[in-house]
């Protein structure tokens, strides 16, 4: 059987790469023949890194922006080349309508996993609910992430007429399947993001080791807020660790390490090697849990985009709560987690999710 995957593998974000990475290695590890659907909208990365420059930079970005630019396309290529040598990616797709070139090409397209489902993404569309395929019998999702707890009134109808005319349907989230259940009214499985379908001697043996102190603790934060800067200099005063921060184009602020636009491979090496991890990333929870890391995740502060239900989520499942920051000054640090059980309750879900993947060779 071969399948089309519809995920976000171009983007910049290492853990959105290895994602679909490893849902298209498991994938062909269970006898599925797969290719991840190159869609990428004409321009929207251009418009989105006009914004960036000019948020870091002010009214002198115009002078900077050809640095930037030539930076972006630095790390892109070198997350290409992640792409060519580990994934299998059709030929670029920038219009609509040229996806009606493949539609006949496929058995069955998958679309997920990550937040493929978040309205408020710069790189949606409804492309992405599969709603250009007719055939319901051949849409299928797999651990797909909304990003958000509701829906918008706006946007109701269009997610109902599409998720209502899927073959079979599993969620990332609780609250994923709350949304679809509130559409439909079915309760679809909420399944493992698919870097949790890998093992850490998998994820160990890809990752690059970086050229970094001995002992570091890992600053890994999606939105450069704050709190998480405070609470890992109030974690560090305990230690006798350097403070690593991976970034992109953030302005430097403290007397950190910084790790600029690590590709894919470093980006497992800065987890597999910390000592410790201050993240408010879901992939960056993700893989301080697979490489059985003492981690803390420090909410966001405010996001209109409901973002903190994902990392609250996840710490449920593995009844991993006392991870959650959610009062820097009077924090106690927690007992260390509990990887034999927290690894017993990984290996449950993971064969249910392999399940669930096996079951796309069922028909109608």
């Amino acid at each position: 059987m071969k399948l089309g995957i519809f995920t976000y593998h171009f983007t910049k974000n290492p853990g959105s790469i290895l994602q679909a990475y490893a849902l298209q290695k498991k994938l062909e590890e269970l006898g599925y023949e797969s290719e991840l659907i190159n869609y990428q909208k004409k321009n929207w990365k251009k418009t989105k890194y006009q914004k960036v420059f000019k948020n870091i930079f002010g009214k002198f970005s115009f002078l900077v922006a050809p640095i930037g630019y030539f930076l972006v396309w630095y790390r892109d290529q070198k997350n290409a080349a992640f792409r060519k040598k580990y994934m299998n990616c059709t030929k670029k797709i920038e219009h609509r309508v040229e996806l009606n070139s493949i539609k006949s090409k496929y058995d069955k397209f998958i679309v997920g996993s990550d937040q493929i489902w978040n309205y408020h993404n710069a790189k949606f569309d409804y492309t992405y609910l599969l709603d250009f395929i007719e055939n319901s019998d051949k849409k299928v999702s797999y651990a797909a992430s909304f990003g958000v707890d509701n829906i918008s009134k706006e946007r109701r109808n269009a997610f109902k007429d599409s998720l209502g005319d899927y073959f079979r349907l599993s969620v990332r989230e609780k609250a994923g399947q709350r949304i679809i259940n509130k559409l439909i009214g079915e309760k679809p499985p909420v399944l493992l993001d698919p870097v949790m379908l890998v093992d850490k001697k998998e994820w160990s043996e890809l990752a690059q080791p970086p050229n970094l102190p001995e002992k570091y603790i890992l600053l890994y934060l999606r939105k450069n807020e704050e709190a998480g800067s405070q609470f890992v200099r109030q974690l560090a005063k305990n230690v006798e660790h350097e403070i690593v921060q991976v970034v992109g184009f953030r302005k430097r602020k403290y007397n950190f390490q910084y790790f600029h636009n690590a590709t894919p491979r470093e980006w497992l090496g800065l987890f597999a090697n910390a000592e410790q991890v201050v993240t408010n990333s879901f992939h960056g929870s993700v893989f301080s849990i697979l490489f059985e890391k003492e981690f803390y995740i420090v909410p966001h502060k405010s996001s209109p985009q409901d973002t903190n239900s994902r990392l609250v989520n996840l710490a449920e499942i593995f009844s991993l709560e006392d991870r959650l920051v959610k009062d820097i000054e009077n924090f106690k640090k927690p007992e260390p987690i509990n990887y034999p059980e927290v690894c017993r309750e990984l290996k449950a879900r993971r064969k249910q999710s392999l399940a669930y993947l096996n079951s796309l060779r069922e028909t109608a």
